[in-house]
């Protein structure tokens, strides 16, 4: 697929139609990623997993230079993030 940063001059020029699906490498080795592994089979881990890998998503996003899909849902998440952090 094309890099975003390419893609994104294409479209400027009206040379590119559709996006590629982007596809999200995480390195299965990374504490963070441990750690939430860890948490799969824990009880309300659901919910807070889709928020970590929506979180991840956003942030591959933001480090390409391109927005998150969606700026609110994003605030919410990283919010709910550095709350539970702070409290932790």
């Amino acid at each position: 697929d094309l890099d975003m940063h390419i893609e994104r001059l294409l479209k400027q020029h009206d040379r590119v139609g559709q996006s590629a699906a982007r596809i999200l490498e995480i390195n299965p080795k990374h504490p963070m990623i441990r750690a939430l592994a860890k948490s799969v089979g824990a009880k309300g881990a659901a919910d807070e997993l889709a928020d970590a890998v929506h979180l991840l998503l956003d942030q591959a996003r933001i480090l390409e230079g391109e927005p998150p899909a969606d700026l609110q849902a994003f605030a919410r998440r990283m919010a709910a993030v550095m709350t539970k952090g702070a409290e932790g």
